[in-house]
């Protein structure tokens, strides 16, 4: 935990704004009886055959990981919030370089008023580059240290028993260990906003509009990218047990890089923006699949035009026992220009599970893992198959779960 120690006053002190921004968030009067606390424990042991996912020198290990969440909040008939905080410690056998010691720290505030509500949600991250950069860059070869803020405030305003519109923003600073060419990763930000309008067309269907603004800015290459972009989209409940909706529109990119002659360059670049998804929930079986495309930030310099495919089911075929599946794909093209052309890349991961409810509080899961990523033009890929068993204890709190899910 060394290194976890290390860093966190780091996080304190360079992020204190931001953090002070994020406390103003948590009302000040609230009644005792109105918190809850949830601790949770769990310990993993698994076997992995590529520890790293690469395509050469791959090592296999077996290994633990142990995790403790603390989860709490309070709600109010005006107001909303949420703390989740985790450590995460995983030890490999026959990879110790890999070992690492991983923060996570949200925070959701919401206050609502008759025609208002506004939110702030924020995150801490600090963890590896080995998985972090799995679903963007895909830069895993080193152990790197990954710092990450994240702040999101958003206002949502009634105009009409039909129509709303929501103005948003988040802003993303993440920093690298020993970031630069021998790592291949860049510290960045990243600034959003848009506004969004919805305007309910009957009792199950909705419409919306989004206009958006995004700013990368890896300011140690130095690279920019700069989007702006159009949606629509429409949403529909079909049944009590399922929904869908659907987005489609265009953006719009300028990039500016420094060229391998130490020159100012740009580029400009067009794509969609689409989003697809159905949510089914029925009394034992949910089923919830999406389909995305979007420019997702990474850490090699440039905005990544990324398709995501995720699928994910649970049954549960009696009280005790629950059988769980979840799928991701990732595509990743870079389109956008930069100061170095990544290689395209397609990622999938797959991991279907078996959950044993021992007691009201302990919980037995076994799990397989699939996972494997392949790079174009170059034509190297790697895979990885892992199998995890893991117990997990969840202690009781009063009886007021119910104000811990946010509307």
């Amino acid at each position: 935990m060394t290194a976890l120690g290390q860093a966190l006053p780091r996080l304190l002190r360079d992020r204190r704004t931001a953090f002070l921004l994020m406390a103003l968030a948590v009302p000040l009067h609230v009644g005792a009886d109105q918190w809850y606390f949830e601790p949770r424990a769990s310990l993993d042991t698994f076997y992995d055959t590529n520890v790293r996912l690469l395509s050469e020198d791959a090592i296999a290990s077996p290994g633990v990981k142990a995790r403790v969440h603390l989860k709490g909040g309070e709600r109010t008939e005006t107001s909303d919030v949420a703390l989740d905080a985790s450590v995460v410690a995983w030890r490999y056998a026959d990879a110790p370089a890999y070992d690492s010691n991983d923060l996570f720290i949200d925070l959701t505030a919401v206050h609502k008023r008759e025609r208002d509500r506004f939110a702030l949600n924020g995150r801490i991250d600090y963890d590896s580059t080995a998985t972090s950069e799995l679903e963007t860059s895909g830069r895993v070869q080193a152990n790197k240290r990954r710092e990450r803020l994240y702040v999101a405030p958003s206002w949502v305003h009634l105009l009409s028993e039909r129509a709303t519109v929501e103005a948003r923003a988040s802003y993303a600073d993440v920093r690298y260990e020993d970031a630069g060419p021998l790592t291949g990763l860049t510290d960045y930000t990243y600034v959003t906003g848009g506004l969004v309008g919805t305007y309910l067309l009957g009792e199950t269907t909705s419409a919306t509009t989004r206009l958006s603004f995004d700013r990368y800015d890896a300011s140690t290459i130095p690279s920019t990218v700069d989007s702006v972009g159009i949606s629509v989209g429409v949403r529909r409940a079909f049944s009590e047990t399922l929904s869908g909706w659907a987005e489609l529109g265009v953006r719009y990119s300028e990039s500016t890089y420094l060229s391998a002659a130490g020159n100012t360059t740009g580029q400009t670049d067009t794509g969609p923006i689409a989003e697809l998804g159905l949510d089914w929930r029925g009394e034992t079986t949910s089923v919830l699949a999406s389909l995305r495309r979007a420019l997702v930030p990474s850490g090699n310099g440039e905005l990544l035009d990324t398709t995501r495919t995720s699928l994910s089911v649970r049954q549960d075929l009696s009280p005790r026992w629950s059988v769980l599946a979840s799928l991701s794909a990732v595509r990743n093209r870079d389109d956008t220009g930069g100061p170095e052309k990544s290689e395209d890349r397609d990622y999938v991961s797959f991991e279907p599970s078996v959950r044993y409810r021992l007691t009201e509080w302990w919980e037995l899961r076994g799990s397989y893992r699939y996972r494997s990523q392949a790079y174009e033009p170059s034509g190297r890929s790697a895979d990885s198959h892992a199998v995890f068993l893991s117990i997990s204890y969840t202690w009781p709190r009063e009886p007021v779960a119910q104000w811990s899910e946010l509307e």
